[in-house]
């Protein structure tokens, strides 16, 4: 009788992205859904776990699952509407605009919850398993309902907080909280204030800070009115970059877009 829990993968070119790099055609020995072992003898595996389901998977690619470390995953409602609509005209669209209002609505967490379920195993057909996702602001029952499309899917996932009902939420979860990111928010709102309480959030969950920034030239204007100072010195001065390496930012064409911020001691 096979076992459930013991299952054996057989024959597939496998790309490991292990500290070998090991790559070629190889068998991979799975409990309980994880990989336990890879060996390039089929034989090996099979006298060993004889009960073991075999998948063959001979003239199949197996690598590991995708990372998307940027997504909008209500934005599967808006394809239609940004189609052909140039990036720094989305802000402007009264279409957009009311489409996220209406999902934001507090009566419509089942819809998000809905939405939420479509787009994440949209990401598992496409070999997504781990998404950092950006999601709209929500109040505390829908955004129970987008944790549970999250849990429900399987997908991994870091989560911007984006308002303090979702902060709450998370805080009052205790050890058991999701994996999740303090946003400073639009850099039009940006203020003393705001800067001020997601640093020290941040700080009291244990958590990273992050920002969009410098994605649109309006947005790089305002924070430079605002504050007298490029967004990098008004980041700097709130101590909030991190300088870990393993932590990253990137630059755009309007100027540099801090993938992630800490606020961690």
């Amino acid at each position: 009788m096979a076992s459930d829990s013991l299952k054996i993968i057989a024959n597939g070119h496998v790309v490991t992205c292990d500290p070998e790099n090991r790559g070629g055609r190889y068998n991979l020995l799975i409990r309980d859904g994880r990989i336990i072992e890879i060996s390039d003898s089929l034989d090996l595996f099979t006298s060993l776990h004889p009960y073991a389901t075999v998948v063959d998977a001979t003239g199949k690619l197996i690598l590991p699952g995708f990372v998307n470390a940027h997504v909008h995953s209500e934005s599967i409602l808006l394809r239609q509407l940004t189609k052909d609509l140039h990036f720094g005209l989305w802000k402007k669209d009264i279409r957009l605009a009311n489409s996220v209002s209406l999902l934001t609505d507090p009566g419509n967490h089942e819809d998000v919850l809905s939405v939420m379920l479509t787009a994440y195993f949209g990401h598992l057909k496409a070999g997504t398993t781990l998404v950092g996702e950006y999601g709209p602001a929500l109040k505390q029952e829908a955004f129970a309902a987008h944790l549970q499309a999250v849990e429900r899917s399987d997908v991994k996932s870091v989560i911007a907080l984006q308002n303090w009902d979702e902060i709450s939420y998370v805080r009052d979860l205790g050890p058991t909280r999701p994996r999740c990111m303090v946003s400073l928010g639009p850099e039009e709102e940006f203020t003393v204030y705001s800067f001020e309480s997601a640093v020290r959030t941040a700080r009291e969950l244990g958590i990273p800070i992050v920002a969009h920034v410098g994605e649109q030239r309006e947005s790089v204007e305002a924070v430079r009115r605002n504050f007298q100072k490029d967004i990098l010195a008004v980041l700097s001065s709130f101590n909030a970059l991190n300088r870990r390496p393993s932590w990253f930012m990137r630059t755009t064409s309007m100027g540099a877009r801090c993938k992630r911020l800490n606020a961690c001691p």
